[in-house]
């Protein structure tokens, strides 16, 4: 590099080329992709994420060439998808999910409960809870990167801690935390620099990733012990007995109104606080992203019962799924054959050997191989009274997360040791 690096947040990529993006994305996986941020600019992610958000990215340049992006969102916790709220994640959202987890800590929640609202008129009051933050993160996608350039280790270091100083800088304008929401366990170098520059690493949640071995759908079953492996078979033999015609495509336009239903009658089961996912995104998808994504749908008869959208690039991603529970029996083996069949059967014909199959749901997704890996949040306070009276409390809280679902990281007990 023989210019200094200048760093800034712009509100558009549309003044860079799809080369010059695609130079500091190539690398990156389909969330940091330069097709994943032109979608991003097509549609109305207020309307996704459920309120008033800010979608900005942090340039590098060296001279007039860019070498790195990093997506932002800024986000004020009463207008937002509880998972980008800073309140919402810390505060509201958790118990129940451990509750789900462990249904016998009803009581003690209840407690709990009561002492949190206490305790958060008590940070307000001293204007230690910032009503919001700037997440460095990939919107829809629970990831944090920054996408850079080929380059020596040195120079991309270089380059990285411009981009992190450079957050810090425009969270500070706004008066407001930064977060890097996601950072998978394996970062080691972007962990570390932002242990550096005074962000304190959080665990936040379990993807679920099933690393496939060799062999295919062969290979996969031999992994469980006689047992589960005949549950399965039987398993994945269902959909098709069932009179279900289930098939990957490329093409899903004409069905995009159907997809959105599908998905919300999914999502809507687990509650209200889910993204809003139209017709024109889904759409989206197959217009921005191509050959990057691949939807399986399942027919029963004509109507469309299901589907599962992948994205890939250089892993898998279980993306959304949806189904019509009233459409189709339960024994039918629909949502392991969109999920799971398929998945692996999708991998293998692209060449890839992780899947994630997303946040939730560990039990059942341990039962059929994946295991918990752990995604990290990195916390940057710019208010010194922030730091003395709410970080302890977001210590603590992760560090009871973590012990709480430490089982997910463990194999199931249906896989041969």
């Amino acid at each position: 590099m023989r210019h200094s690096l200048s760093a800034r947040v712009v509100a558009s990529l549309s003044s860079f080329s799809d080369a010059e993006l695609d130079l500091v994305t190539a690398g990156s996986d389909i969330a940091f992709d330069r097709r994943w941020f032109r979608l991003l600019e097509t549609i109305e992610l207020g309307e996704v994420l459920l309120g008033s958000v800010e979608l900005r990215y942090l340039i590098v340049e060296d001279g007039s060439r860019l070498v790195a992006v990093c997506p932002l969102l800024v986000a004020m916790s009463d207008r937002v998808y509880f998972g980008y709220s800073l309140d919402g994640l810390y505060f509201d959202s958790w118990q129940a999910e451990l509750l789900r987890v462990d249904p016998s800590k009803a009581a003690a929640l209840r407690v709990v409960e009561v002492v949190l609202a206490f305790y958060r008129r008590v940070l307000r009051g001293f204007g230690a809870l910032a009503p919001g933050w700037v997440l460095a993160v990939s919107p829809i996608f629970a990831r944090a990167d920054i996408a850079t350039a080929p380059l020596p280790d040195a120079e991309r270091a270089r380059v990285r801690a411009a981009a992190i100083e450079g957050i810090q800088a425009f969270a500070a304008d706004l008066s407001l935390p930064a977060c890097f929401y996601g950072v998978e366990e394996e970062a080691a170098d972007l962990r570390r620099e932002l242990a550096e520059r005074d962000f304190t690493e959080l665990f936040f949640a379990h993807d679920n990733l099933l690393v496939l071995p060799d062999g295919g759908l062969d290979g996969y079953l031999a992994q469980f012990r006689s047992e589960r492996r005949r549950g399965i078979k039987r398993e994945m033999q269902r959909p098709e007995r069932a009179g279900l015609d289930v098939r990957a495509g490329a093409s899903w336009s004409d069905d995009a109104g159907r997809i959105a239903e599908l998905y919300e009658l999914t999502a809507r089961r687990y509650g209200d606080a889910f993204l809003r996912l139209s017709p024109e995104f889904w759409r989206a998808i197959e217009r921005q992203l191509g050959e990057s994504a691949t939807v399986v749908k399942a027919r029963l008869g004509s109507r469309l019962v299901g589907f599962a959208m992948f994205l890939h690039k250089r892993d898998l991603w279980a993306f959304k799924i949806g189904r019509d529970r009233a459409a189709v029996a339960d024994g039918a083996g629909l949502h392991f054959a969109l999920q799971f069949r398929e998945s692996i059967r999708l991998a293998r014909a692209l060449g890839l050997r992780r899947i994630w199959f997303g946040l939730g749901g560990w039990r059942t997704k341990r039962l059929r191989g994946a295991v918990g890996y752990p995604l990290y949040n990195y916390l940057w306070l710019p208010r010194r009274r922030s730091k003395l009276l709410l970080l302890p409390y977001i210590r603590a809280f992760s560090g009871f997360a973590r012990r709480e679902l430490a089982f997910a990281e463990r194999p199931s007990s249906v896989m041969k040791r």
